[in-house]
């Protein structure tokens, strides 16, 4: 069982890494422009994988408090940290999204540029909020 546990503990930190990379990509995404056309193909890319990567992250942060319900199943920081992992990846899906329909239309639309670049940010500082949460969250169930 302990081999598992390590296992998924893994796969939660890879897939954290890869959700706060994404994060970051949307951010650079938004804040750069113009936007190279082997940059276009990765933003698709990023879109595409948004979404399966939060809810596996959800699905491995659940089966980790199942493993160690002790631990975990009534801290609060847990379950906010779930919360915030499904909206950074909903963030970043919308960020990305909306910045192709605007490389798309070719249209100039400064207030859609402000507003991506405000939830961008955004989206940036919830997913180093969650890393700073799981770190204090398991610092705490240390006994």
């Amino acid at each position: 069982m302990e081999t598992i546990h390590l296992i998924v503990l893994i796969l939660h930190v890879i897939v954290a890494c890869l959700l706060l990379g994404m994060a970051f990509y949307s951010l650079i995404a938004v804040l750069k422009t113009p936007i190279a056309p082997n940059n276009f193909f990765m933003f698709k890319t990023i879109q595409a994988w948004g979404k399966p990567l939060a809810g596996s992250q959800l699905i491995l942060g659940i089966i980790l408090v199942w493993m160690e319900p002790e631990a975990f199943a009534h801290n609060s920081l847990i379950w906010a940290k779930f919360v915030l992992y499904i909206l950074a990846g909903y963030l970043s899906v919308a960020v990305i999204k909306r910045k192709i329909e605007l490389l798309d239309s070719e249209k100039n639309n400064p207030q859609l540029e402000r507003s991506l670049t405000g939830v961008a940010w955004a989206l940036f500082i919830i997913v180093l909020l969650i890393v700073v949460i799981g770190v204090i969250a398991a610092e705490t169930t240390k006994g």
